[in-house]
């Protein structure tokens, strides 16, 4: 009876080593993935806050009235 108690001990111990390595492999994947995200998000913000700066309000409202209507819709 000790025997086969020691044996589901150690069994469950194996599992929950084996659960815990696969979980956090799982969660390396999802930090690299956060930090790729992060990268993409600093880069556009980045563009939009130069493409802001190069743009001034005269040229960009010259630019807007030449265009038909349809094409200023998001």
């Amino acid at each position: 009876m000790a025997d086969e108690a020691q044996k589901n001990v150690v069994q469950l111990a194996e599992q929950v080593a084996e659960g815990f390595a696969a979980l956090s492999g799982e969660y390396q994947i999802l930090f690299d993935q956060q930090k790729q995200l992060e990268s993409k998000l600093s880069w556009a913000k980045q563009q939009v806050s130069l493409s802001n700066t190069m743009s001034s309000p005269p040229f960009v409202m010259k630019h807007l009235s030449s265009r038909p209507a349809a094409a200023l819709r998001l």
